[in-house]
């Protein structure tokens, strides 16, 4: 249970740290969000009619390492909390994503909350070897909303008398959470460092960080 709610504080704590770099831009439709919402929604209501799906694509590291590798990416697609937790994860989906949308271009949100998600997928081999959902790729977005603050528009390090603002307090607590997450060898917390470090990456490289 404390996983549980470590996850909506570092979600809630991202989405704050996250939402002052979007003030000054032209917000757009995020296409990219509402379309894997309603895939996501689409399986939710596969799963739920036909409840023997979720054992065929669900995250199963011993199916997998006998060869159904294609488990890594089914199960970001369906949801080991079934309706409940489904539903939670597209409305968290639906406002991460979209906020991570005004600030990346499509092709980099895709690339984090893919990669991201397929890495934390890569770890909950040994950490959580049965299960799905797409959290842990929504984390990775959430990382990416904690770590982008970061870096201002010319993808420089802001100066340090930020870091100790209102927003550096944000980041802070939240960081903290993923750091309990990933001590507790909770998925969400691998998945939140690998959106983390996708966005180093692209803000280092100086690209896909504008919309």
């Amino acid at each position: 249970m404390i996983d549980i709610w470590l996850l909506q504080v570092f979600w809630i704590l991202a989405i704050i740290a996250g939402s002052g770099q979007i003030r000054e831009r032209n917000k757009r439709l995020p296409l990219l969000t509402l379309s894997m919402s309603a895939i996501l929604a689409a399986c939710l209501a596969l799963q739920v009619a036909e409840s023997w799906i979720l054992q065929l694509v669900e995250r199963n590291a011993s199916a997998i390492l006998s060869g159904q590798w294609w488990r890594m990416g089914t199960a970001l697609f369906f949801q080991e909390g079934w309706l409940a937790g489904g539903v939670s994860n597209i409305v968290a989906l639906l406002v991460i994503g979209a906020l991570a949308e005004q600030m990346l271009a499509r092709w980099t949100w895709l690339v984090v909350y893919a990669v991201g998600g397929l890495a934390a997928e890569t770890i909950a081999l040994a950490w959580q070897p049965v299960g799905a959902g797409n959290s842990i790729a929504i984390s990775a977005l959430a990382g990416f909303l904690l770590v982008a603050p970061l870096f201002d528009r010319s993808r420089r390090p802001l100066e340090l008398s930020c870091i100790a603002s209102g927003g550096g307090t944000m980041r802070v607590l939240a960081a903290s959470a993923v750091l309990v997450l990933l001590l507790r060898h909770d998925i969400h917390g691998a998945g939140a460092l690998a959106g983390g470090v996708l966005t180093v990456g692209a803000a280092a490289l100086d690209f896909g960080m504008a919309a």
